[in-house]
């Protein structure tokens, strides 16, 4: 009859972390999905690579929309994620999911630009958390280092 208690108790103490664990409610409202490499916040803003795994993509996966198709270099401090990308400089936060931009569309042909801005235009709609900074001074000074050193440090990386 003592094994019987035993193993009752043992079964008792190692049921007990599973049914607590069970309970702790996730702040994860998008899983990642098969293509995910890393998710942010509550997982609406994620990254996958493109098909060539040339680059990364920064995607808003609850429109789903991408915010940069050609991440170069990115960073994440606290709860914001700083992205030096293709279309230029993006900042994340994680908490809000609120994206300000900065474009400036390095190595886009003049007909990658204006296919971008006939996107843009119908996201936009959709989006709603971004915002289109008119000058890079528009960044607070903190986030103006942070984002100009991704942009140095992917240039000592070549």
């Amino acid at each position: 009859m003592d094994r019987f208690k035993k193993l009752f108790a043992i079964m008792i103490i190692m049921l007990i972390p599973l049914t607590l664990t069970s309970c702790i409610e996730s702040n994860v409202k998008y899983p990642d999905g098969r293509d995910t490499v890393k998710s942010f916040g509550d997982g609406t803003y994620q990254f996958s690579y493109t098909d060539d795994k040339k680059y990364l993509i920064l995607i808003n996966v609850a429109v789903p929309t991408s915010i940069d198709d050609k991440v170069i270099n990115y960073e994440l401090i606290k709860d914001k994620l700083y992205v030096y990308g293709g279309i230029g400089y993006t900042i994340l936060d994680c908490e809000t999911n609120m994206v300000r931009q900065y474009l400036t569309f390095e190595g886009y042909t003049e007909n990658e630009k204006k296919q971008y801005k006939i996107c843009e235009d119908v996201n936009d709609k959709n989006i709603g958390k971004i915002i289109k900074l008119k000058k890079f001074e528009d960044f607070s000074k903190k986030e103006r280092i942070i984002l100009k050193n991704l942009k140095y440090l992917k240039y000592l990386s070549n």
